[in-house]
Formats: C-alpha cells, structure tokens, sequence
C-alpha cells in the first residue's frame, strides 16, 4: 500500500497537480491519534478530477468516478485510494482556500500538504449516518487543536449551516467538561444569540433534508411543508 500511495503522490506532482492528503493522515497529524486503517485519501479541485483519472489510467493504474458530485477512486490490484472532492452531501466543495492555508507534511516519507484541520472539521461535521457518525472524531480534534483554529474561517466555512457547527459545540463540552474553556467564548456567543434572533423571527416553512443520491440526481432536495404536516 505504502509503495502504491508514493507511486501516485509522485505522479501527480510531477505533473504539477495540486493535491492535499486527507482523511486518517491528516486527522493523526492534527490529533496524535493512531488508529488501523487502509483508507488514504487524497483531497483535489473539482476541476482537476477528469485529469487525475486519464492520468492514472496512463500510468496503468485503475480510476474511475464513484459519485460524479464528491468521490473518485484510484486503484492497483486490491489497494485504493480516495480521491475526494466534496463531501457526500455537496456542501463542502474543494477550493484554493484548502490549498493556501494547508501545512506541509511528511507522508509516506514525502513533503506533501494535509487538509487543514478547519476544513476537515467542516467535512467531518456533517457526517452522521447510520453507519458512521464522526462525531467522535471532531471532538478529539476540538480537545487537541482548539487553541490553532481559525474560528473566524471555519463560522465561514459553516454559513447558513451554523447549528451543526454550535451542535458539535455543546457536545463537546459534555464530553470533555473540564475542557470547555478551549472553545472561545465569543464563539459560543455568537452562536446563541443567532438561536435567541431566530426565536424572535418567523420560521420559516420549509424542511431542508440532504440525502444520497446518484450522480445524475440534485444533491439537495428542500420539501416545503404546512406547520401542520411537520407536526404530524
């Protein structure tokens, strides 16, 4: 696997495309935290996807498109790597902000940039599912990495989507209760008063659902629903 992930990170930098390691990678360096795994994941622009596969498949390495709106995979027998774009639910979609605030490691023995820990919080937060919830690991990155992050950057990177960043939030000061003090007060702050202004503001009458899908299909669907069918 080792061999194979350098074979494809030499590839592409030598063919000058831009790149960030992801996932597991990224999530020890921030943290410290080891775990097993097989995935390795690599971060690119939505632009230089259709590139990154005609160049592998040059190579004689195997890629194809997964979900035509998030993920691609590049493959060698039974090893794969990740080649992501966006997050599952079109939110987070890759710009030059990943790329210019990224830091630079050694992976695999090579000087390559991981993903910032605010974007990975960002992509990590809305994963929860059945079958995984990554709520665990955006709590050991807020204990290890509150002090260095952004927090102007990543209330950006949230927009209109600030109650799944304030969520994180509050449980994490129920799972580390001595440590609370890391999330700066003002963050909070700004948050609940945004909560206090909508409770003195209409709702609105609409239910935002974002669900799988196929490529082919919208990432996002919005039923507009009566106050009485939500209650029902």
């Amino acid at each position: 696997m080792n061999d194979f992930c350098q074979d494809i990170i030499r590839l592409l930098s030598g063919h000058g495309i831009n790149f960030l390691v992801g996932g597991y990678d990224a999530f020890r360096d921030h943290t410290g935290i080891s775990r097993e795994t097989k995935d390795f994941d690599l971060i690119t622009r939505p632009a230089d996807v259709a590139s990154v596969i005609q160049l592998c498949r040059e190579a004689s390495f195997g890629a194809d498109w997964v979900f035509k709106h998030w993920l691609a995979k590049i493959h060698d027998q039974e090893n794969f790597i990740d080649l992501i774009f966006n997050s599952g639910n079109g939110v987070c979609a890759v710009d030059d902000l990943w790329f210019a605030r990224a830091p630079v490691r050694l992976i695999f023995d090579l000087p390559v940039k991981i993903i910032p820990v605010e974007e990975l919080l960002w992509q990590k937060a809305y994963i929860m599912e059945r079958e995984r919830y990554d709520g665990a690991d955006i709590a050991h990155l807020l204990l290890k990495c509150a002090n260095q992050i952004d927090w102007k950057h990543l209330l950006y990177r949230f927009g209109p989507d600030w109650r799944v960043l304030l969520t994180h939030l509050l449980l994490f000061g129920f799972i580390y209760p001595a440590k609370r003090e890391l999330i700066p007060g003002h963050v909070l702050t700004e948050l609940l008063k945004r909560v206090e202004t909508e409770q003195q503001s209409e709702p609105p009458r609409l239910t935002s659902a974002t669900v799988r899908c196929s490529p082919e299909a919208n990432l996002s669907l919005t039923w507009e629903k009566t106050n009485s069918e939500m209650a029902g």
